[in-house]
C-alpha cells in the first residue's frame, strides 16, 4: 500500500471545508489517505481522527461543542 498525504494549511479538502484543529486551533495539518482510510493530523498538538470516507473524517474534524449550552449545562 502507498500512502498519499495532501499537506496543509489547508481551508479545503476537495468540496469539503476544513475547520482549524478542534484541540489547539492550529492550521498546520495533514489531510490523506492510506487505504482503506482516510486521515486528518494536526501536527502542533497530534491529534489524528481516522474513517473510512472523507465526508465521515471531515465530518467529525469539523465538529465543535457550542460553548454556551455548555455553560448551561453546567450552570443547571
Amino acid at each position: 500500500m502507498e500512502e498519499i498525504i495532501l499537506t496543509g494549511p489547508l481551508k479545503k479538502w476537495g468540496p469539503f471545508e476544513i475547520l482549524p484543529c478542534p484541540l489547539c486551533g492550529n492550521r498546520d495539518i495533514y489531510f490523506g489517505q492510506l487505504p482503506p482510510e482516510f486521515f486528518i493530523k494536526c501536527i502542533p498538538c497530534g491529534l489524528i481522527v481516522k474513517q473510512d470516507r472523507r465526508d465521515k473524517v471531515v465530518g467529525i474534524w469539523d465538529q465543535r461543542v457550542d460553548k454556551k449550552s455548555e455553560e448551561k449545562k453546567t450552570s443547571e
